[in-house]
């Protein structure tokens, strides 16, 4: 994260980060939790739906991160490569 997002903007970043994980958390859980006792089949069937879903979105994540491109910092830092300061 050093390497991708400048100092002065890190911990706005992260913060914005975390906020977005914890309100997804917020609204999905009892969400979920409802789909699992109101599936039709029984809660047993419910949750094992719900894991599939988390399996299936976990497997889709992983097949975009495989897209994504490692940024070494040293390799970069020994370049002279310097990241542009963005202002907000």
């Amino acid at each position: 994260m050093a390497t991708l997002v400048p100092g002065r903007l890190r911990g706005r970043y992260l913060g914005i980060r975390n906020s977005a994980a914890n309100l997804t958390n917020l609204i999905s859980i009892p969400l979920l939790g409802l789909a699992v006792s109101a599936w039709p089949g029984g809660t047993i069937q419910g949750y094992g739906a719900v894991l599939l879903l988390g399996v299936v979105l976990g497997l889709i994540s992983l097949g975009c991160q495989r897209f994504m491109k490692d940024v070494n910092p040293q390799e970069q830092e020994s370049r002279g490569v310097r990241y542009p300061q963005v202002l907000f």
